[in-house]
């Protein structure tokens, strides 16, 4: 018996690393936003905008990461499997909005 509880919380403690793991890199892509400041300059410069022009991009951005926090909150919320339930979809969506991007950026290169 004492074997099996220890195997149990073996695959337990693997397991919160594992959460842990995904954790960080959540917040990690979900702060990446707050680096806009770095990018704000450097635009208006490089395409003549101004920064008016500039921060609604970011402004878009920080609405839309406040709205998919509600939805994905309550979807969670009521998802059978808990927590676990939103990073696939939403990581899939933040992923491949970096290339659907990308060609506004650069004049149509892929």
């Amino acid at each position: 018996m004492a074997g099996q509880t220890e195997t149990g919380q073996q695959g337990a403690v693997g397991n919160r690393w594992l959460i842990a793991a995904a954790g960080v890199v959540m917040q990690l892509a979900l702060g990446a936003v707050y680096a806009w400041s770095v990018f704000r300059i450097p635009l208006t410069k490089e395409f003549g905008w101004s920064i008016s022009e500039v921060t609604v991009t970011f402004t878009l951005s920080i609405f839309f990461l406040g709205v998919s926090a509600v939805f994905g909150g309550l979807w969670m919320a009521r998802s059978a499997r808990g927590p676990s339930a939103s990073p696939p979809p939403s990581s899939t969506a933040w992923g491949s909005s970096w290339p659907a991007c990308r060609p506004t950026s650069c004049g149509g290169c892929i």
